[in-house]
Protein backbone atom coordinates (compact mmCIF):
# COMPACT_ATOMS: atom_id res chain seq x y z
CA UNK A 1 0.00 0.00 0.00
CA UNK A 2 1.06 3.60 -0.69
CA UNK A 3 0.27 6.56 1.99
CA UNK A 4 0.62 10.12 0.99
CA UNK A 5 0.38 13.19 2.65
CA UNK A 6 -3.25 13.83 4.28
CA UNK A 7 -3.93 9.58 4.66
CA UNK A 8 -5.56 8.65 8.15
CA UNK A 9 -2.87 8.76 10.49
CA UNK A 10 -4.14 5.44 12.47
CA UNK A 11 -4.70 3.39 9.43
CA UNK A 12 -1.16 4.12 8.03
CA UNK A 13 0.32 2.83 11.91
CA UNK A 14 -2.22 0.20 11.11
CA UNK A 15 -1.01 -1.19 7.96
CA UNK A 16 2.79 -0.48 9.00
CA UNK A 17 1.50 -3.04 12.21
CA UNK A 18 0.29 -5.49 9.64
CA UNK A 19 3.38 -5.55 7.01
CA UNK A 20 1.23 -3.97 4.52
CA UNK A 21 2.47 -0.65 4.25
CA UNK A 22 5.26 -0.36 1.48
CA UNK A 23 5.81 3.04 0.29
CA UNK A 24 4.44 6.90 2.70
CA UNK A 25 5.26 9.97 1.18
CA UNK A 26 4.76 12.03 4.54
CA UNK A 27 4.03 15.83 4.86
CA UNK A 28 6.99 18.09 5.87
CA UNK A 29 6.20 18.12 9.68
CA UNK A 30 6.21 14.04 9.61
CA UNK A 31 2.64 13.91 10.78
CA UNK A 32 1.44 11.54 8.53
CA UNK A 33 3.68 9.10 10.70
CA UNK A 34 2.07 10.49 14.02
CA UNK A 35 1.44 6.52 15.82
CA UNK A 36 4.75 5.48 14.68
CA UNK A 37 7.18 4.80 17.21
CA UNK A 38 9.59 8.23 18.07
CA UNK A 39 12.82 6.77 17.44
CA UNK A 40 11.68 6.17 13.74
CA UNK A 41 10.09 9.92 13.77
CA UNK A 42 13.16 11.08 15.18
CA UNK A 43 15.00 9.27 12.26
CA UNK A 44 12.81 11.01 9.93
CA UNK A 45 13.47 14.26 11.28
CA UNK A 46 17.05 13.98 10.61
CA UNK A 47 16.82 14.51 6.60
CA UNK A 48 16.97 18.13 6.47
CA UNK A 49 16.05 18.38 2.56
CA UNK A 50 12.35 17.99 2.43
CA UNK A 51 10.02 16.26 0.91
CA UNK A 52 10.93 12.79 1.56
CA UNK A 53 9.58 9.34 0.82
CA UNK A 54 9.85 6.55 3.37
CA UNK A 55 9.90 2.79 1.68
CA UNK A 56 9.35 -0.09 3.54
CA UNK A 57 11.09 -3.66 2.50
CA UNK A 58 9.09 -6.04 4.95
CA UNK A 59 10.69 -9.86 5.22
CA UNK A 60 7.80 -11.65 6.82
CA UNK A 61 7.98 -13.81 10.22
CA UNK A 62 9.01 -17.25 9.20
CA UNK A 63 8.48 -20.38 11.53
CA UNK A 64 10.35 -23.82 10.82
CA UNK A 65 8.77 -26.41 12.31
CA UNK A 66 11.77 -29.00 11.81
CA UNK A 67 13.70 -27.10 14.72
CA UNK A 68 11.10 -25.52 16.29
CA UNK A 69 12.45 -22.15 15.38
CA UNK A 70 10.43 -18.86 15.11
CA UNK A 71 11.99 -16.04 13.44
CA UNK A 72 10.32 -12.68 13.66
CA UNK A 73 9.46 -9.98 10.85
CA UNK A 74 12.50 -7.45 9.82
CA UNK A 75 11.55 -4.43 8.34
CA UNK A 76 14.08 -2.64 6.11
CA UNK A 77 13.42 1.17 6.19
CA UNK A 78 14.69 3.41 3.52
CA UNK A 79 14.04 6.75 3.57
CA UNK A 80 15.13 9.31 0.15
CA UNK A 81 14.62 12.74 -1.04
CA UNK A 82 11.97 13.68 -3.26
CA UNK A 83 13.63 15.74 -6.54
CA UNK A 84 11.62 18.29 -8.00
CA UNK A 85 10.95 16.55 -11.23
CA UNK A 86 9.09 13.61 -9.16
CA UNK A 87 5.33 12.76 -10.30
CA UNK A 88 3.25 11.06 -8.29
CA UNK A 89 1.44 8.55 -10.36
CA UNK A 90 -0.68 5.80 -8.50
CA UNK A 91 -3.13 3.93 -10.68
CA UNK A 92 -5.70 1.66 -9.25
CA UNK A 93 -6.94 -1.37 -11.05
CA UNK A 94 -10.01 -2.66 -10.39
CA UNK A 95 -8.66 -6.50 -9.68
CA UNK A 96 -12.34 -8.17 -9.39
CA UNK A 97 -15.30 -8.25 -11.42
CA UNK A 98 -18.26 -7.58 -9.28
CA UNK A 99 -20.93 -10.96 -9.25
Amino acid sequence: MTACTGANHEFIHQFYEFRYLDLVYPDKNITTLFYFPQEMKNVFRTFQQKPIFVKFHTIPPEKVEAIDTHYLAISLIQVGYISKNFKLNIEATRMFEPF
